[in-house]
């Protein structure tokens, strides 16, 4: 055993580490939530809300780099 959850060697793509602050809503008047993401790939990042949206949810996301030199909406 690796310690390596089985799950995470089925990614098609592999996961980088690069602290992101992500701030996401998914209506155009609700309010910016902010959350840290640790790992990021080409497929995409999970961001834990409390409550599951139904596939297909648009979700308005903004991505700033730890040191804010990056920004990307």
């Amino acid at each position: 055993m690796t310690g390596v959850p089985e799950y995470a060697n089925k990614r098609r793509h592999p996961r980088v580490d690069v602290p992101l602050l992500v701030q996401y809503r998914f209506g155009a008047l609700e309010e910016l939530r902010t959350e840290y993401a640790i790992n990021v790939s080409v497929g995409g990042m999970f961001i834990a809300t409390a409550e599951a949206k139904p596939v297909g949810t648009r979700v308005f996301v903004q991505l700033t780099t730890r040191d804010a030199r990056h920004f990307l909406q």
